[in-house]
């Protein structure tokens, strides 16, 4: 595949090349003096050739470095908007929707829609009926999310946000967080309330900020894993909703189905089973997608024309070239 685009890239500059090649030669294989020079040219001195110099293929470029450099280089690509991407964000989503099904059940707060916090908030301040001592679970909920999509978010401005090796870091550190929390809540108490609830919570929630921060980051905002009320308006008032093909409508009807569909095995795990276990099933989900993203293809900047115009493309680059080399 690399040597395929190498040919492609170099048949491209081998035309600009005598595209050049046919205009110098209308207007003439000398220039004519300038006024005032001194020097007039000589029709006998050979004239030098311009040197091109056609460049390398990015990925081929990349397998030919030593094998620390090639590893290092594959991590840094900026992943490829493609269905492998897509299907990582929605196990995400399903994560979700079993996580707010455990938490809203036994903590009576979301972890991840905040929006059903803040009117949770002011049902606890006025001490609605509906609401029983939730106040310690929604406003840590509340605050370590936003706390979390900081912290996230402003890592990876730093590092580069669509990079292999910041989806792989920030997905690590979420699901060790969702680890953490099923531990908690299988060594600690079992209440619905108390010191060990809101830790928990708060483990989730954090997680949770990542998570969408670094579902935004890959530009995808059909599928931010976790708000289906704006995916729900932008499908609503669609203009193409009934053409065939619609990738953004296709993306916004998966996402409300996969969110739905994890609040109903959540639910499902809490009757027949536990609490911890929910939690133990989204650590492992987002165990898999973190493993997943060493086998996104990566994006590469090719060089299109002479002038020096790039071209975002598809990198031929697999993990296990990455590793072992072309």
């Amino acid at each position: 595949m690399a040597e395929a685009q190498l040919q492609l890239s170099d048949s491209r500059f081998t035309q600009d090349l005598e595209k050049r090649r046919t205009a110098e030669d209308n207007d003439g294989p000398n220039t004519p003096a300038t006024a005032g020079s001194s020097e007039p040219v000589s029709e006998d001195e050979p004239s030098s050739p311009p040197i091109f110099r056609l460049p390398t293929d990015p990925d081929v470029k990349l397998l030919r470095l030593p094998s620390h450099r090639r590893w290092r280089a594959y991590l840094f690509q900026s992943v490829q908007q493609d269905i492998f991407l897509e299907a990582e964000l929605l196990i995400l989503t399903l994560a979700t929707g079993i996580l707010d099904a455990m938490t809203f059940v036994w903590y009576r707060t979301f972890v991840s829609k905040q929006t059903g916090n803040a009117v949770l908030i002011a049902l606890a301040s006025l001490e609605s009926k509906a609401v029983v001592q939730t106040e310690p679970h929604v406003a840590t909920s509340l605050c370590v999310f936003v706390a979390g999509a900081a912290i996230f978010g402003h890592v990876g401005h730093l590092i580069g946000q669509h990079r292999r090796v910041w989806l792989i870091i920030s997905n690590v550190l979420q699901t060790a967080l969702v680890y953490g929390a099923t531990a908690l809540r299988f060594w600690g108490s079992d209440r619905s309330n108390g010191p060990e609830s809101v830790g928990v919570v708060a483990l989730l929630a954090l997680s949770c900020g990542g998570q969408i921060a670094l579902a935004l980051c890959v530009k995808m905002p059909e599928l931010n894993t976790t708000m289906i009320t704006g995916a729900l308006v932008m499908l609503a008032v669609d203009r193409n909703i009934f053409k065939r093909k619609n990738l953004a409508r296709n993306r916004r009807v998966l996402s409300f189905l996969t969110i739905v569909a994890g609040g109903f095995i959540g639910a499902a795990v809490d009757r027949y089973f536990s609490p911890t276990f929910s939690l133990l099933l989204v650590a492992v989900l987002k165990t898999i997608v973190t493993v997943m993203f060493l086998f996104n293809r990566g994006t590469k900047k090719r060089r299109i024309n002479l002038e020096g115009a790039t071209e975002s493309a598809r990198s031929s680059v697999t993990f296990l070239k990455a590793i072992w080399g072309d």
